[in-house]
C-alpha cells in the first residue's frame, strides 16, 4: 500500500542494523503543530495605540472621540486597527474597530484622495510635491517654470487639483503607463474632454465613425 504524505512527514524513521543480522527501527513521532501566538496590539504611533485603547473606555465621550480621531488618521492607522481587531477580547472595541475598518476599506475603493492646501506664491514643483505628500501618489514632475502660482485647495479631489495645476503651468498629465507613477510633461497637446468619478479620471481620446455608401447594384425602383 502506498504511504500517504501525512504518514511520511509524520514519522521520522531511523534504521540501524545491529550485529547478528537483526534490524532495529526507531519510530519517532513528529512534534505537534505550534499554536499560533495571539496577535499583540502594537502601533508605531503611540497616539494610535492610545486611540485604540480609548475605544474601550468607560467614558462614552472618550470612546466617541477615539473613533473620530482614528477615522481622521485614515489609512495610516488602518494596519494597526486590523491587528487590534484580531487581538482584542473587548466586544465594544471589536464592534467599533470593525465599523472603522469597513468604512476605511470602502473609502479606499470608491473615494478619491483629497487635498487641503493653501499654496501662496509657490512653484509648480513645490505644489506637486505637497500634493504627492498628502495623497501618497508618486508624481513624476521634472523641470517646469520657476513662475509662482497660488491655489486654494479645500478638500479637493486629487485629479481636479492635479489637473488645475498642470493646466496653469501648460503641462499635460499622463497616467497610461503600467506602473504606479503619474507623469506630467511639457508638450503642445491638451485634454479638453475629461470627467471625474470618485478616484477615477476619464479622458476622451477619439471618436471613430464608419459609413458605407452604395454606388452600384441600386434597385431600379429606388429605395
Amino acid at each position: 500500500m502506498r504511504a500517504t504524505a501525512s504518514a511520511i512527514f509524520g514519522l521520522l524513521i531511523a534504521a540501524t542494523f545491529a550485529a547478528g543480522g537483526k534490524d532495529e527501527i526507531e519510530i519517532v513521532p513528529a512534534a505537534p503543530p505550534a499554536v499560533p501566538a495571539k496577535v499583540a496590539i502594537t502601533a508605531a504611533d503611540p497616539d494610535v495605540k492610545r486611540m485604540i485603547d480609548d475605544l474601550g473606555s468607560d467614558d462614552w465621550r472618550a470612546r466617541e472621540k477615539a473613533g473620530r480621531d482614528l477615522a481622521q488618521k485614515g489609512e495610516k492607522a488602518l494596519p494597526h486597527m486590523r491587528a487590534a481587531l484580531l487581538a482584542t477580547d473587548n466586544p465594544e472595541v471589536q464592534r467599533r474597530l470593525a465599523v472603522l475598518v469597513r468604512k476605511l476599506d470602502r473609502e479606499r475603493l470608491i473615494e478619491p484622495k483629497r487635498i487641503t492646501y493653501s499654496a501662496k506664491n509657490k512653484t509648480a514643483k513645490e505644489i506637486f510635491a505637497e500634493i504627492a505628500k498628502q495623497t501618497g501618489y508618486k508624481i513624476d514632475f521634472n523641470g517646469g517654470p520657476e513662475t509662482k502660482y497660488s491655489f486654494e485647495f479645500n478638500n479637493t479631489p486629487f485629479w481636479q487639483a492635479a489637473d488645475a495645476v498642470a493646466t496653469a503651468v501648460g503641462f499635460t498629465i499622463y497616467a497610461e503607463y503600467d506602473d504606479d507613477s503619474i507623469r506630467i510633461y511639457n508638450n503642445e497637446s491638451t485634454n479638453p474632454h475629461m470627467a471625474y468619478a470618485g478616484p477615477f479620471r476619464f479622458v476622451a481620446t477619439n471618436i471613430q465613425t464608419s459609413r458605407n455608401v452604395q454606388l452600384s447594384g441600386i434597385p431600379r425602383r429606388g429605395g
